[in-house]
C-alpha cells in the first residue's frame, strides 16, 4: 500500500522482473486511513515516509495488528541526530517541511512500545551522505538535462537544498535509519 502511483508502478515492474508478480499485492491507498484485516501481511516496508507521520506510535501499533505473527518490518527513515541542541536553521527546515523526526533510539522504543521485536537499529546517514553527493554530482554535471527538465529555478532550488540537507546530515542534525522487526510469534 502507498499513497505514490509511482512507487506502486516501481513496485510491481520489480516484482514481475524477480518472478514475484504473481505472490504479492499493491495497492495505491492510505493505510493509515483503511480499516486493513488483522494478521495477514508478511511483511511491510517503509521507505522515508514516516518522518511525515506525526503519530508513528499509532501507526506502528496498526502495522503491528495487520501482520502475522512472524512477520518483518524494514524501515528506513530520515531521524533526527542526538543532539540536543539543533541548529535553529535545521529546526526552521524540519517546521517548513512538516517534518516530525524523531531520533533512532526513540524510533526503537516506538516499535518495542507497539508490541514488535526490533532486530536492527543502524544509522545510515554515512550512506545518505553519499547519496546527496552523488546527486549534486550528477545535477552538476547534467546540468543542461537537467535545466531542460525540470527548468533553471528548480534546479538551483534543488541544488541548494541538497547542499543544505548534506551540512545538516555532516553536522550531526539530520539522520538516516535503517529498523528491522518482527511480530513475535
Amino acid at each position: 500500500i502507498d499513497l505514490s502511483v509511482n512507487m506502486i508502478m516501481c513496485a510491481l515492474e520489480s516484482a514481475a522482473s524477480t518472478g514475484n508478480g504473481d505472490k504479492v499485492s499493491f495497492e495505491v491507498s492510505d493505510a493509515s486511513k483503511r480499516d486493513l484485516p488483522g494478521n495477514c501481511y508478511d511483511a511491510v516496508f517503509s521507505r522515508d515516509a514516516f518522518f511525515y507521520v506525526h503519530e508513528k506510535e499509532v501507526l506502528l501499533k496498526k502495522i503491528f495488528n495487520v501482520m502475522r505473527p512472524g512477520g518483518r518490518l524494514v524501515i528506513t527513515d530520515y531521524c533526527a541526530g542526538t543532539s540536543n541542541a539543533p541548529t535553529d536553521e535545521f529546526k526552521a527546515y524540519v517546521e517548513e517541511r512538516g517534518y516530525s523526526l524523531t531520533t533512532l533510539s526513540q524510533y526503537e522504543t516506538i516499535m518495542k512500545d507497539a508490541g514488535f521485536e526490533v532486530k536492527l537499529v543502524e544509522d545510515r546517514s554515512e550512506q545518505l551522505s553519499r547519496c546527496i553527493e552523488r546527486e549534486i554530482e550528477r545535477s552538476e554535471h547534467d546540468i543542461l538535462k537537467f535545466v531542460d527538465a525540470l527548468g533553471e529555478e528548480t534546479v538551483i532550488r534543488l541544488q541548494k537544498s541538497w547542499r543544505k540537507k548534506l551540512e545538516f546530515v555532516r553536522n550531526g542534525d539530520h539522520k538516516w535509519g535503517l529498523f528491522v522487526a518482527v511480530k513475535p510469534e
